[in-house]
C-alpha cells in the first residue's frame, strides 16, 4: 500500500464516502483574522476607485472612538477583542460564542530563524493591548 501512496478505509469511512457524509463535523465556525493588514475589496466608487472595508485589525486600531459604548475596549488585546466583537454593517457587535480565530500569518518562533523578528512582531500585535499615547505603554 505504501508503494501505491494509498492507505486502507475503514467500513465507516467507506461508507460516509458513498453517502456524502461528513467525517467530522463541529459546532465552532472558524473565522481566517490576517495581521498583515489586508482588506476585502468591496466595490467600485463613483470615480471608479476600489472601495474596501476595514478589517477586524483596521477596527481595533480605532478602537479609541469606542470607549462611550464599551468602556474596557482600551484594556483588550487584539484576540480578546476579536473573540468578543465583528463588525456588521460599519458597527461594532458581539461575536458569537461558537467563533474560533484563525490568526495568520504564523511564524516560527526559533530564534535563529529569519523570520523571528516578524514573529516577535506578530505576537505584540496579537497580545498587547494597544495604546494611543507613549505614557500608557
Amino acid at each position: 500500500m505504501k508503494t501505491l501512496g494509498q492507505c486502507d478505509y475503514s467500513a465507516q469511512e467507506t461508507m460516509h464516502h458513498l453517502m456524502s457524509l461528513k467525517l467530522v463535523s463541529s459546532s465552532f465556525k472558524l473565522v481566517p483574522i490576517s495581521l498583515n493588514g489586508s482588506r476585502i475589496i468591496k466595490d467600485y466608487t463613483t470615480d471608479g476607485e476600489y472601495a474596501t472595508n476595514d478589517s477586524l485589525l483596521d477596527t481595533y486600531s480605532k478602537s479609541e472612538k469606542y470607549p462611550h459604548t464599551i468602556p474596557n475596549i482600551m484594556t483588550l488585546n487584539f484576540i480578546d477583542f476579536v473573540k468578543k466583537y465583528k463588525v456588521a454593517n460599519n458597527k461594532l457587535t458581539s461575536q458569537s460564542k461558537n467563533m474560533v480565530p484563525g490568526i495568520y500569518p504564523v511564524f516560527s518562533s526559533n530564534v535563529n530563524g529569519q523570520n523571528f523578528g516578524l514573529y516577535c512582531k506578530y505576537q505584540l500585535f496579537r497580545y498587547k493591548p494597544w495604546q494611543t499615547t507613549q505614557d500608557n505603554v
